[in-house]
Protein backbone atom coordinates (compact mmCIF):
# COMPACT_ATOMS: atom_id res chain seq x y z
CA UNK A 1 0.00 0.00 0.00
CA UNK A 2 1.39 3.40 -0.70
CA UNK A 3 2.21 5.97 1.03
CA UNK A 4 -0.14 8.80 2.03
CA UNK A 5 1.01 11.99 2.46
CA UNK A 6 -1.14 15.63 3.15
CA UNK A 7 0.87 18.51 1.67
CA UNK A 8 -0.42 22.13 3.44
CA UNK A 9 0.84 24.29 1.12
CA UNK A 10 -0.74 27.86 -0.07
CA UNK A 11 1.09 28.41 -3.54
CA UNK A 12 -0.36 26.55 -6.31
CA UNK A 13 2.60 26.32 -8.11
CA UNK A 14 4.55 24.40 -5.20
CA UNK A 15 1.46 22.23 -4.46
CA UNK A 16 1.43 21.03 -8.40
CA UNK A 17 5.81 20.36 -7.83
CA UNK A 18 4.88 18.75 -4.84
CA UNK A 19 1.96 16.03 -6.43
CA UNK A 20 4.19 15.71 -9.88
CA UNK A 21 7.35 14.62 -7.49
CA UNK A 22 5.47 12.81 -5.21
CA UNK A 23 3.23 10.77 -7.66
CA UNK A 24 6.30 9.83 -9.26
CA UNK A 25 7.47 8.59 -6.58
CA UNK A 26 4.74 6.34 -5.20
CA UNK A 27 3.38 8.70 -3.00
CA UNK A 28 -0.58 9.02 -2.83
CA UNK A 29 -1.12 12.97 -2.63
CA UNK A 30 -3.69 14.78 -0.55
CA UNK A 31 -3.79 18.18 -0.23
CA UNK A 32 -4.85 20.07 2.78
CA UNK A 33 -6.57 23.45 2.53
CA UNK A 34 -5.68 26.62 5.15
CA UNK A 35 -8.92 26.77 6.30
CA UNK A 36 -9.52 23.32 6.86
CA UNK A 37 -6.70 22.61 8.76
CA UNK A 38 -6.18 25.73 10.87
CA UNK A 39 -9.97 26.46 11.19
CA UNK A 40 -11.54 22.25 11.78
CA UNK A 41 -11.03 20.05 14.42
CA UNK A 42 -9.26 17.22 12.39
CA UNK A 43 -8.30 17.29 8.83
CA UNK A 44 -10.06 15.40 6.29
CA UNK A 45 -9.19 11.41 6.14
CA UNK A 46 -6.12 10.12 8.21
CA UNK A 47 -2.67 10.57 6.11
CA UNK A 48 0.99 8.74 6.79
CA UNK A 49 2.79 11.89 6.89
CA UNK A 50 1.78 15.86 6.71
CA UNK A 51 4.21 18.41 4.97
CA UNK A 52 3.77 21.48 6.45
CA UNK A 53 4.45 24.96 4.57
CA UNK A 54 5.62 26.95 7.64
CA UNK A 55 4.52 30.39 6.20
CA UNK A 56 0.94 29.70 4.59
CA UNK A 57 -0.88 33.12 3.78
CA UNK A 58 2.56 35.09 4.47
CA UNK A 59 2.42 34.60 7.99
CA UNK A 60 3.63 31.89 10.07
CA UNK A 61 0.47 30.00 10.03
CA UNK A 62 1.86 26.41 10.37
CA UNK A 63 2.80 26.84 13.56
CA UNK A 64 -0.94 26.89 14.18
CA UNK A 65 -1.80 24.09 12.16
CA UNK A 66 0.88 21.86 14.01
CA UNK A 67 -0.55 23.30 17.48
CA UNK A 68 -3.63 21.90 16.15
CA UNK A 69 -2.21 18.81 14.87
CA UNK A 70 -0.63 17.78 18.09
CA UNK A 71 -3.60 18.81 20.52
CA UNK A 72 -6.04 16.23 18.77
CA UNK A 73 -5.32 12.97 19.86
CA UNK A 74 -6.95 11.34 16.05
CA UNK A 75 -3.86 13.80 14.71
CA UNK A 76 -0.86 13.88 17.26
CA UNK A 77 0.60 10.60 16.06
CA UNK A 78 1.12 11.70 12.47
CA UNK A 79 4.84 12.82 11.44
CA UNK A 80 5.28 16.23 10.37
CA UNK A 81 7.90 17.52 8.23
CA UNK A 82 7.95 21.16 7.87
CA UNK A 83 8.94 22.55 4.59
CA UNK A 84 9.75 26.08 4.19
CA UNK A 85 11.77 29.73 2.71
CA UNK A 86 11.12 31.56 5.89
CA UNK A 87 14.49 30.72 7.45
CA UNK A 88 14.57 33.51 10.14
CA UNK A 89 11.07 32.95 11.16
CA UNK A 90 11.93 28.97 11.68
CA UNK A 91 15.05 29.51 12.97
CA UNK A 92 13.44 31.24 16.04
CA UNK A 93 11.50 27.57 16.75
CA UNK A 94 14.21 25.62 14.84
CA UNK A 95 15.35 23.87 18.60
CA UNK A 96 11.90 23.53 19.51
CA UNK A 97 11.11 21.46 16.45
CA UNK A 98 13.72 19.20 16.52
CA UNK A 99 12.89 18.05 20.38
CA UNK A 100 9.49 17.39 19.00
CA UNK A 101 11.12 15.23 16.32
CA UNK A 102 9.98 17.75 13.57
CA UNK A 103 12.17 18.06 10.64
CA UNK A 104 13.16 21.29 8.59
CA UNK A 105 13.55 20.93 4.69
CA UNK A 106 14.44 24.35 3.68
CA UNK A 107 13.00 25.89 0.49
CA UNK A 108 14.50 25.84 -2.37
CA UNK A 109 14.82 21.78 -1.71
CA UNK A 110 16.78 19.52 -3.04
CA UNK A 111 14.13 16.48 -3.99
CA UNK A 112 16.39 13.61 -2.86
CA UNK A 113 16.57 15.52 0.43
CA UNK A 114 12.73 16.06 1.01
CA UNK A 115 12.10 12.28 -0.04
CA UNK A 116 14.28 10.90 2.09
CA UNK A 117 13.55 13.27 5.20
CA UNK A 118 9.61 12.05 4.36
CA UNK A 119 10.71 8.53 4.10
CA UNK A 120 12.64 8.67 7.52
CA UNK A 121 9.76 10.09 9.58
CA UNK A 122 7.01 7.49 8.16
CA UNK A 123 9.71 5.07 8.95
CA UNK A 124 10.60 6.35 12.48
CA UNK A 125 6.37 6.74 12.81
CA UNK A 126 5.53 3.23 11.68
CA UNK A 127 8.34 1.00 11.58
CA UNK A 128 7.90 -2.60 10.29
CA UNK A 129 4.59 -1.63 8.51
CA UNK A 130 3.92 -2.55 5.00
CA UNK A 131 3.46 1.18 3.87
CA UNK A 132 5.52 1.34 0.49
CA UNK A 133 7.25 4.90 0.36
CA UNK A 134 7.30 4.84 -3.60
CA UNK A 135 9.59 3.26 -6.47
Amino acid sequence: MPARVLVVEDDPEIVALYRDILTEEGWDVDVGELGLLANSDTPVGTPDVILLDWMLGHQAEGANVLRRLRADPATSAIPVVVCTVAAKTIAAVEAELITLGIPIVPKPFQVDEMLDVLGSALRSASPGSNISMGA
